[in-house]
């Protein structure tokens, strides 16, 4: 419910960040990606229990999460700005990274 209500956030603060002009003088930069992003109501996206949300950043028509675990696991979930929908959760486990 906290990732939904962060999610609802950054989508408002980014719809309202593009709708603003760019003051005098600006160097005005184009879009890396042209989203229309419109409301799609509460949406729930789960994170596992004892986890907490550490931080919550836009891009484009993404929105990612920074979810901690419990147990110390760092993961990212990305929500579609435009619909709510979670596209995916990519996983940082502690350890070490695996050689190549």
């Amino acid at each position: 419910m906290i990732v939904a209500g962060l999610a609802v956030i950054a989508v408002e603060l980014v719809r309202r960040m593009s709708a603003t002009a760019p003051a005098a003088g600006a160097v005005a930069t184009p879009p890396r990606e042209a989203v229309a992003l419109r409301g799609f109501g509460a949406v729930d996206v789960a994170i596992p229990e004892g986890a907490r949300v550490e931080s919550v950043a836009a891009d484009g028509g993404r929105v990612v999460a920074h979810v901690r675990a419990r147990d110390g696991a760092s993961m990212a979930y990305v929500v579609d700005a435009g619909t709510g929908a979670l596209l995916g959760i990519v996983r940082f486990p502690p350890g070490e990274p695996p050689k190549r």
